[in-house]
């Protein structure tokens, strides 16, 4: 997996968006990242007691994964020291942050127990790493039968131009496919996001924020064949 100096650079970014008491941060929040954080949440089984978020960067998803109160723990796991440590200063003083532990590890190194997680997260990780398999074969070790790995990633451009110079490898609907269901053969991979929606955010982002606030994001949606700039994918262990 790439390491980024981001958190060095821009701190703790991911919290301005989740922070729901600033009229600044209303105006300024990322719809994109809001619009990935909920396709999370809403497919997060209600009954999942142990989770963990790979890739936690500085642990805004984490800590609202752990925001229910039948989530008995929570890891955020990520090889960026800066952004496990920015982790846990955020969420020492608030509500929840007892069922939270931030490890500054790779997943793989971590060690779960056999059959102890019942719900993975990765919310735009796997475009950064080069060799999956590794990784994919320790998650279906460590999944708790019945449990789910949750995934979102940019979809690869039919040009070719990668949407980011750190990503690695970018998935196509099928190529994402392929590759989790040869370890979870119950996977299912849709697109979100379209293309003409998301071309339009940065030009009207306050437009976007209301709808947003008022239950009519457009980013979170799947228009069909068009083109679209996300996946979404649930795996079952």
């Amino acid at each position: 997996m790439t390491i980024f100096d981001k958190y060095k650079v821009y701190g703790a970014y991911h919290w301005d968006d989740i922070n729901k008491d600033s009229l600044r941060n209303f105006i300024s929040r990322s719809v994109p990242t809001l619009t990935r954080y909920n396709k999370i949440l809403n497919a997060l089984p209600k009954d999942s007691k142990k989770i963990v978020d790979i890739g936690c960067g500085d642990g805004a998803l984490t800590y609202l994964l752990a925001n229910n109160k039948d989530t008995v723990q929570v890891f955020g796991c990520d090889t960026d020291k800066t952004g496990i440590d920015l982790s846990k200063d955020k969420v020492k003083d608030l509500l929840y942050s007892d069922k939270i532990n931030f490890i500054n590890k790779s997943f793989e190194e971590c060690q779960f127990s056999d059959q102890s997680i019942d719900a993975i997260t990765m919310c735009d990780v796997i475009e950064h790493i080069e060799e999956c398999d590794p990784l994919l074969k320790e998650i279906k070790r460590v999944g708790k039968k019945g449990g789910v790995l949750i995934n979102t990633t940019p979809l690869k451009r039919n040009n070719g131009i990668k949407w980011d110079d750190h990503h690695i490898l970018e998935y196509t609907k099928d190529s994402l496919f392929e590759l989790l269901s040869n370890y979870f053969p119950e996977t299912n991979v849709t697109k979100f996001s379209p293309t003409f929606f998301y071309k339009r955010y940065h030009k009207v982002k306050i437009l976007y924020n209301i709808l947003y606030l008022i239950g009519l994001n457009p980013l979170s949606i799947n228009l069909g064949a068009i083109d679209h700039t996300m996946l979404f994918s649930v795996s079952y262990f």
